[in-house]
């Protein structure tokens, strides 16, 4: 499934390498490499400027202020309220945490892997130095360092090979549940992010360097690339803007809203979600409760995808920015606000999206098709493929809702752009924004539940990609 990815990767670090040996090999006097210099058409990319400044949620401008107000109290009134009903009703009050431990567990597995993926991205670093080292001051014939520029482009393609195959080997093999598995599947994804962006951008300083020239080429030292490592970003620099200090009340307040968004999200799920599909495939489910359930689980939907992204791009990310004196902390911009899905995926998570905006689309179109909107197409599927291959290990099964629902989503990036002031394309957005979120929960869980009571034997390739809730006859 990323065997894409792979290839484009390769294609880009072998033309760079490719590009650096001709023009040594060419003796010119203008030995500066200029990555539009021969494009048929110059274009002008927005470049990432690191600042010092906070969250949106951290300053509570004016309409963001009662978005937060609203939100926490929708939470604090769900939570009481069930607990109060439950109490009266049942005499037992919802706050069961196994749902946290069994989601969790083997967490010696994920601390085994993680160790692992840490020593392989160091050791990046050195190859990446040896490369350049030997590239820097030596006196190779052309054909010679072409070789050796293509010998280390394999073994970096190779280290992404590997280190997806051992991800994905990882939590198979040791059958981690959901949270486990995420943890592993999505660090390593991270550190492979951090690893080309890094390689990507040292390695055009390197290639600027002439080895017959002798020149000292001022590269990143280990504790800038360590830094990087844990610092809240995907885009490599070898400065950025720091705090003078660590504020431990700001950081201590950051570790009670994890603590605390664990714990509602166990509410959520362990209260609402699970209850409404865990008996489906032990006996028939109509097609109106089925729907009933789809739209009940909208709002609890919402809920989830609300609160995870509070807890993964406000409070984890300004946690570990606030320990590591971390000065730009703009993870997202004020996606609520948005009126078009392109809108939407710029502003939610730009952690990623300075990632694929950066080393992905404008490589793609420089490199690969001059053309913005394939390029654009072609961004977005890769970024599908990889969250399709994350979901499919982290769930233990194949099932293509996510990759739909961003089909769904370019279909109607390439739409609205003829209809931007289209009201009709704006209420779309709304609800497929909200609706959308219910759905794919729903539908996950129920082939969750269909898979694991049905007890079928999902060694055989039609049972693992087929939709088993559809095929499985227990809705009539």
């Amino acid at each position: 499934m990323i065997s894409m990815f792979i290839n484009i990767i390769s294609q880009l670090i072998t033309f760079h390498f490719s590009e650096a040996v001709y023009l040594t090999s060419s003796k010119k006097s203008a030995m500066k490499i200029n990555i539009n210099s021969d494009s048929k058409k110059c274009t002008t990319f927005r470049e990432k400027k690191f600042e010092l400044r906070n969250s949106v949620l951290t300053d509570l401008p004016g309409d963001t202020e009662s978005h937060y107000h609203c939100y926490f109290g929708t939470c604090l009134l769900l939570l009481f309220g069930t607990v109060i009903y439950d109490f009266l009703c049942f005499n037992k009050v919802p706050f069961d945490i196994r749902l946290i431990h069994t989601a969790f567990g083997k967490f010696d597995v994920v601390i085994y892997s993680w160790m692992l993926f840490m020593l392989l991205t160091c050791l990046c670093y050195y190859c990446f130095n040896i490369w350049a080292n030997v590239r820097s001051n030596s006196f190779m014939k052309a054909d010679e360092l072409r070789m050796w520029n293509n010998v280390w482009a394999i073994i970096l393609v190779g280290y992404f090979v590997v280190s997806f195959w051992l991800s994905s080997y990882i939590v198979s093999t040791y059958q981690l549940p959901p949270a486990s598995a995420s943890i592993v599947l999505l660090e390593q994804v991270r550190l492979s992010m951090k690893v080309y962006a890094f390689i990507r951008t040292s390695a055009k300083t390197v290639l600027q360097n002439d080895p017959l020239r002798k020149q000292n080429v001022n590269r990143a030292k280990f504790s800038q690339y360590s830094f990087f490592l844990f610092a809240p970003t995907l885009v490599f620099s070898t400065d950025y803007p720091r705090t003078t200090k660590i504020r431990w009340t700001f950081a201590t307040q950051r570790a009670l809203e994890i603590a605390g968004g664990i714990f509602f999200l166990n509410f959520v799920v362990g209260r609402f979600l699970l209850p409404s599909c865990e008996e489906f495939g032990i006996r028939k489910f109509h097609r109106t409760e089925v729907f009933v359930i789809i739209l009940r689980n909208c709002f609890f939907g919402i809920l989830f995808y609300l609160t995870g992204f509070y807890l993964l791009f406000h409070s984890v990310q300004n946690l570990f920015a606030e320990l590591l004196c971390f000065g730009d902390r703009l993870f997202y911009d004020e996606w609520w606000n948005c009126t078009h899905f392109s809108q939407f995926f710029r502003r939610w998570n730009l952690l990623v999206h300075d990632w694929l905006y950066k080393y992905l689309y404008e490589d793609v179109y420089e490199y690969v098709v001059e053309n913005k909107n394939v390029a654009k197409i072609l961004t977005f599927l890769i970024s599908a493929v990889v969250h399709e291959w994350a979901l499919t290990y982290i769930l233990g099964y194949f099932f293509p809702g996510l990759s739909i629902y961003y089909l769904g989503f370019l279909l109607y990036i390439l739409l609205e752009k003829k209809q931007q002031n289209n009201s009709t394309f704006k209420i779309s957005f709304r609800i497929g924004l909200t609706t959308g979120i219910g759905i794919l929960i729903s539908v996950y869980m129920l082939e969750y539940f269909a898979r694991i009571n049905m007890k079928k034997n999902y060694n055989s390739i039609g049972n693992f990609y087929l939709p088993n809730f559809l095929i499985c006859d227990c809705i009539n």
